[in-house]
């Protein structure tokens, strides 16, 4: 009866740290798909922003884009920056 218990005990103890791994690994998971997340909400606005002032730019006489800078991308939030001539 004693190495029943034993093995019962060893089971359980097992089975504890299986589950607090597989937590931990669910919560790395969930990280990631919010990170990426995050990160394709912050390419699609500066996407969405680089054409909406690139067509204002255009539809200027004037085109100077010589000026024309957009922050790093580990900076945050992302700035984009047109100091492009006014006509």
């Amino acid at each position: 009866m004693s190495e029943a218990y034993e093995r019962e005990r060893q089971n359980n103890a097992r089975l504890e740290e299986l589950s607090s791994k597989v937590s931990a690994l669910r919560g790395v998971t969930i990280d990631i798909y919010d990170s990426a997340r995050q990160q394709d909400m912050i390419d699609s606005t500066v996407r969405f922003l680089s054409l909406f002032f690139f067509a204002l730019l255009y539809s200027r006489p004037c085109r100077d884009l010589r000026h024309y800078t957009i922050s790093p991308p580990n900076t945050s939030p992302p700035s984009i920056y047109f100091l492009a001539s006014v006509c």
